[in-house]
């Protein structure tokens, strides 16, 4: 390789590495539905968190006023069942119910009785 060749070469390959650039930039230059549907998956990949959070949001309510459905109805049911429990427990029945109070109350009649059955 000449030296007198060298400044020839290095110019050529910085007008191809310019042409590259310049056909790159029109490549990424998109215009229309393309370049908005790239832009648009770019911003849900950044946010896929919010948007997956949105998404469950939107389809419970969806849910729940198309098919009457809630969510949150079986903890309700063990709210109320927990309301219920302590309401016994505090009015001294601890069976839950009052079948537990009532199966007590011929027993204490016929110890009451002395022995003999009830009438």
């Amino acid at each position: 390789m000449e030296e007198a060749d060298l400044p020839k070469r290095v110019s050529d390959l910085e007008q191809a590495v310019k042409a590259l650039t310049a056909s790159q930039k029109t490549d990424t230059e998109r215009s229309g539905l393309a370049a908005r549907g790239q832009s648009f998956a770019k911003l849900l990949i950044a946010n896929w968190v919010l948007v997956s959070f949105v998404s469950a949001l939107l389809v419970a309510g969806y849910v729940k006023y198309r098919f009457g459905i809630d969510y949150f109805e079986n903890y309700r049911n063990v709210a109320t069942t927990k309301q219920l429990s302590k309401f016994y427990e505090q009015m001294g029945d601890l069976q839950g119910g009052t079948v537990g109070l009532l199966g007590c109350l011929p027993f204490a009649l016929r110890h009451h009785l002395g022995g003999r059955p009830a009438v």
